[in-house]
């Protein structure tokens, strides 16, 4: 958690990134529909009947050797939440909850497409944001990981029979944890800087969750850069930086950067950013 002794304290609860997350939705931007060509040539090619001779043999025998496809449907709008992923723990995550109907799908050449059984996923994961500095340029970087991804199944409607929710339970346990350092690799290149403003910078910057509340809390100290008498030939300028005596403009200046930083429409191109990670 951010020390109150910050020069600045900005707090935010979670209503933009939910109302973010409702235009995302509601505009339709989450349904997808999974084909084979989609899945990255290191994962496993499932999406094949003779792979779910076990799990779903009604469909095998009725399909047999057929291609598949997924109909991901997000069924309500994705919400945000502060949780404490390690209980007793003081490190905080953002949760995102996304209840998801998955309909597997036959490609039949003969009849077409063939809805074969759908079931439901009360899709989760959590995220994790910190601020580090690079020692040597003193630059600042918000950077994100991703801490856990969930997916536990329900049967909602099947059209072939007996469906093993068990052993597809197992087949999703197994993509996820495929996904995850895959993700994490990818949120590493997508590091965020922290901007200099002039003669303004921000340092001691902090980021974090807050559960009690649930709000996120953006917390920095300014420092004001300036310059000592005029530049003698041979002679460096010498810059001092202190964090006092800071102008009224200069501070205005950090705290709209803080809050433009933190403002709907940045959340949502970063959040659309963030969903470009899936495309491999």
């Amino acid at each position: 958690t951010a020390a109150p002794t910050h020069e600045i304290l900005i707090m935010i609860d979670m209503t933009p990134f939910n109302y973010a997350m409702y235009i995302i939705w509601d505009a339709g931007l989450l349904d997808l529909i999974v084909t084979s060509d989609m899945i990255p040539s290191n994962f496993p090619q499932i999406l094949n009947t003779s792979n779910f001779d076990d799990i779903a043999p009604g469909m095998f025998k009725k399909y047999p050797n057929m291609e598949m496809q997924l109909e991901v449907n997000v069924t309500k709008a994705p919400s945000f939440q502060v949780i404490t992923p390690v209980k007793g723990s003081t490190h905080t995550a953002l949760a995102i909850n996304m209840p998801t109907d998955i309909i597997f799908q036959v490609l039949d050449p003969n009849t077409g497409l063939e809805n074969a059984f759908d079931v439901h996923c009360p899709f989760e994961a959590s995220v994790a944001i910190d601020v580090t500095t690079n020692t040597a340029s003193k630059q600042q970087s918000i950077n994100g990981s991703l801490t856990s991804l969930d997916c536990t199944l329900s049967l909602v409607n099947t059209n072939v029979g007996n469906v093993s929710v068990t052993q597809l339970q197992g087949l999703v346990s197994l993509v996820t944890a495929l996904v995850e350092p895959i993700v994490n690799k990818k949120l590493a290149n997508m590091s965020i800087p922290i901007p200099s403003l002039g003669s303004v910078n921000l340092t001691n910057s902090e980021i974090a969750f807050i559960e009690e509340g649930q709000y996120l809390l953006v917390a920095s100290d300014v420092v004001l850069k300036t310059i000592d008498g005029p530049k003698e030939k041979g002679e460096m300028m010498k810059v001092h930086q202190s964090s006092t005596n800071v102008n009224t403009k200069d501070l205005g200046l950090a705290v709209n950067s803080l809050k433009n930083m933190s403002s709907r429409g940045k959340f949502t191109a970063w959040l659309l950013k963030l969903m470009g990670i899936f495309h491999f």
